[in-house]
């Protein structure tokens, strides 16, 4: 009986730590997608992929926003070729992460 008691209770520890360690870690992926390095790259990232799909060209000085309800893209503009189809000074996109989830986009 003895050792069935240290295997519960190795087992119950390990799966304490397990679920401690994976808030700690998703906590830390939810702090690093604040930061501004991240922001900097996420730029990077959707200017080159806008600008392979769209074949135009997108940039934008900032994103901005905290990526589970909107974003806010400041300082921007759309151009084909030589001409400016679209400028803005900011744009804001709001969404439900979850509906996203459920493959649902609500407009």
């Amino acid at each position: 009986m003895n050792l069935l008691k240290k295997i519960a209770r190795y087992l119950f520890m390990s799966i304490m730590i397990a679920l401690i360690s994976a808030v700690i870690l998703v906590g830390a992926v939810l702090a690093f997608t604040q930061t501004s390095w991240f922001k900097s790259i996420l730029r990077d990232q959707v200017i080159s992929i806008v600008n392979e799909e769209l074949n135009a060209k997108l940039d934008f000085e900032r994103i901005e926003g905290n990526f589970f309800k909107s974003l806010i893209l400041s300082g921007g503009r759309l151009s084909l070729g030589d001409t400016t189809v679209v400028s803005f000074s900011s744009l804001e996109l709001s969404y439900d992460v979850w509906s996203l989830l459920d493959n649902r986009v609500d407009v």
